[in-house]
């Protein structure tokens, strides 16, 4: 064997799901909740850690762009291979 199958609609699909994840991720906001976690446990470690409201938005920002990244990675693959085959041209690892 000197190739493989490559499913192209698996590929696109994985990218759309990645890229919707990234929209989630990148747009959460968690800072109302964990406010009132903070106000609803002065004191406790729980609201210390919901302090940190800025660390966790950002954090979760990068996520989403990483997710982002991976998404346009796979778009990028499905659509080397299905240009590769309308071309006729074997298609190696995108």
């Amino acid at each position: 064997m000197d190739g493989f199958e490559v499913s192209t609609d698996l590929v696109t699909a994985a990218g759309r799901a990645a890229g919707r994840a990234a929209g989630a991720l990148v747009g959460l906001d968690v800072s109302d909740p964990l406010r009132e976690i903070a106000a609803a446990l002065p004191g406790s470690r729980s609201a210390a850690a919901a302090g940190s409201d800025p660390v966790i938005s950002t954090a979760l920002a990068a996520l989403g762009e990483r997710v982002r990244r991976q998404s346009d990675a796979l778009t990028a693959s499905a659509r080397a291979y299905l240009d590769a085959e309308a071309a006729g041209v074997p298609a190696g690892p995108a």
